[in-house]
């Protein structure tokens, strides 16, 4: 009942939200955020009912362009 009446926080922008189908209570979402404040608001959150990890992610386009700066500031 507590996620049904539970809203995103201001700053999060919703991609999807994924219930995996398993023995265990599983859920990945997927968001983007300016900050970190949003993010760490989702987690006080939740953090005491479920074990929850939060992975940085970026596009494979953004990390090709990423590599490209770092292979470039070494030469």
């Amino acid at each position: 009942m507590h996620r049904a009446g539970w809203q995103y926080p201001p700053g999060v922008r919703l991609i999807g939200e994924y219930w995996l189908q398993s023995g265990d209570v599983a859920v990945v979402v997927i968001f983007e955020a300016d900050s970190i404040e949003p993010i760490f608001a989702t987690f006080s959150e939740w953090s005491d009912e479920f074990d929850m990890s939060f992975i940085p992610a970026i596009t494979g386009e953004d990390g090709l362009k990423w590599a490209a700066q770092k292979v470039g500031a070494q030469k």
